[in-house]
């Protein structure tokens, strides 16, 4: 609590099934993933908070732009501010080697993918969402990050997330005829005209 620099700077950060992690006040950065190959875990059952760090140019949470590091949120993640000068951003790794789960987990807080459209749970960041959707394998979840247009035919087993505030417009109808599922989640949208 009220630390002039970063909260917790660190190569690789593990939150265990019961652990709790509270970070608030910083000037800086409360929770920096510095080196190539890091990782902020946290795992099921376990809690981070993160509240009044950062400021409009800092983000609250940070995963090193230039290096491959992962963000894994299967418990929660909160980001938050009573200060409007503070951060809610989590920034996250913009290097295609980067990857982001958050497979039943819970983030509060506004994530930052820089201009990549899209991620595969457990998998990569993609600068379209017609990229992830052709990377993903059967069984895998796409996430929308950004709002946008698909113009590829989601395959079988693969499912394509619009979360909440996301909206997405199909090129063709195609899409609809696929093996592969849509889920719109509530407050995401998906629209398309048929016809004139």
């Amino acid at each position: 609590d009220n630390i002039g620099t970063h909260g917790l700077s660190a190569y690789q950060v593990t939150v265990e099934d019961g652990g709790t992690v509270n970070i608030s006040n910083t000037e800086l950065r409360g929770i920096s993933i510095n080196e190539n190959g890091g990782k902020l875990d946290i795992q099921q059952g376990a809690t981070v908070n993160v509240t009044n760090c950062g400021s409009a140019t800092v983000p609250a949470v940070y995963m090193d732009k230039d290096n491959e590091n992962t963000l894994s949120v299967k418990g929660e993640l909160n980001v938050t501010k009573t200060d409007e000068a503070k951060s809610t951003v989590i920034a996250l790794s913009q290097n295609s080697g980067s990857a982001a789960d958050t497979t039943g987990g819970q983030i509060t807080g506004d994530i930052d993918v820089g201009e990549k459209a899209a991620m595969i749970q457990g998998g990569g960041l993609y600068d379209t969402l017609d990229e992830a959707i052709k990377a993903a394998a059967s069984g895998q979840t796409v996430v929308m990050l950004k709002s946008g247009t698909i113009g590829e035919t989601i395959g079988s087993g693969v499912t394509v997330v619009v979360p909440s505030g996301m909206s997405l417009t199909p090129s063709d109808t195609d899409i609809l005829a696929s093996a592969g599922a849509l889920e719109i989640q509530k407050g995401g949208q998906f629209g398309m005209t048929i016809g004139g």
